[in-house]
């Protein structure tokens, strides 16, 4: 009897787990395109295809939206200076209250990493209160990479619920398909730099060599 009870508890622990496995797999889906890839729960509603190069993700008070652009002025969100970020601060802000009325404001920013491939970001928030919405809060990141520009915001009612789980996943999984922007190292500048001068100075110096060598054979010749 105990012999049986043990293979009956032995065979539900294995349905469950193989159950569990089974919705593991399917909890959440990759969606990809010539730009990024992202993977999302399917507890949220992706749609790709409405807007050209834009994507929304949403779930109840959640709504996430990535927008991809060429990159061709190649920003560096790495050297923007605080005037460049006052400018886009300036620019959402008017956006928002195009949309949605007055009450929204900038309340910090920073650069920092995005996604688990830690992507360089500069990483801006926003909070307020709109006409039908007292509570607003956005989140916003552009990333910028060799060919694309990546601006993801999102939109929540408090800071508390960009805290859900959901989301940091979302975070995590973004993988853009570009390369990131490299800049000469500092060092390696002033290396070629003084190179650049010790080559052209030997030039130079053996310029005046040779001519100092004309000048004494032609006077050899002269007297």
């Amino acid at each position: 009897m105990k012999k049986k009870l043990a293979i009956y508890i032995f065979s539900l622990i294995t349905a469950f787990s193989f159950i569990m496995h089974q919705s593991a797999d399917v909890y959440a889906r990759i969606y990809t395109n010539v730009a990024y890839a992202i993977t999302v729960p399917d507890t949220f509603k992706y749609d790709g295809e409405t807007v050209e190069n834009y994507a929304s993700i949403t779930k109840d008070n959640i709504n996430i939206g990535i927008s991809v652009s060429d990159n061709l002025t190649e920003d560096d969100v790495t050297t923007y200076t605080e005037a460049k970020i006052q400018e886009i601060k300036d620019d959402t802000l008017a956006k928002l209250t195009t949309q949605t009325g007055e009450g929204i404001r900038a309340i910090k920013h920073e650069i920092t990493t995005f996604s688990e491939n830690e992507y360089a970001a500069l990483h801006i928030v926003y909070e307020g209160s709109i006409e039908n919405d007292p509570d607003v809060y956005m989140e916003e990141y552009i990333i910028t990479m060799s060919n694309y520009k990546y601006i993801i915001v999102f939109s929540t009612d408090t800071a508390a619920d960009m805290e859900n789980d959901d989301i940091k996943s979302i975070i995590e999984s973004f993988g853009a398909n570009d390369t990131p922007i490299i800049h000469a190292d500092p060092a390696d500048e002033r290396f070629t730099l003084i190179m650049l001068i010790a080559s052209l100075s030997i030039v130079i110096l053996t310029g005046i060599i040779v001519i100092v060598k004309i000048f004494r054979n032609y006077a050899k010749r002269k007297y």
